[in-house]
């Protein structure tokens, strides 16, 4: 495809989906983990790290640090919640850029 109709193309489309009704909510902030990845995280030597203390696991970078909850790490909860919250679909990403340096995996 040229140039020019890729982005007639684009600019269409986007007109069409700017004129479209919602089709649901999407969830754009939202966590979970994996619990081989908090694994691999509690044997690092530098941040980011993941440890336990008093029964709750924390991932920790620099003066940030979140508490991770168990239901974060549980797919069919996950489900449930944004069930519950009449959520229809969760973006996802993926590690990439400064965030694949954090965690070694550049």
């Amino acid at each position: 495809m040229k140039r020019r109709h890729f982005l007639t193309a684009t600019v269409a489309s986007s007109a069409v989906a700017a004129a479209a009704p919602p089709a649901g909510i999407i969830d754009c902030q939202s966590h979970l983990f994996f619990p081989e990845v908090l694994d691999m995280m509690r044997k690092r030597k530098t941040e980011p790290l993941v440890y336990d203390e008093k029964g709750a696991t924390f991932l920790k970078m620099g003066d940030w640090l979140r508490k991770v909850p168990p239901h974060y790490l549980d797919v069919n909860a996950k489900l449930a919640s944004m069930e519950a919250s009449g959520i229809d679909i969760t973006m996802l990403s993926t590690l990439s850029g400064n965030a694949r340096q954090l965690f070694g995996l550049s």
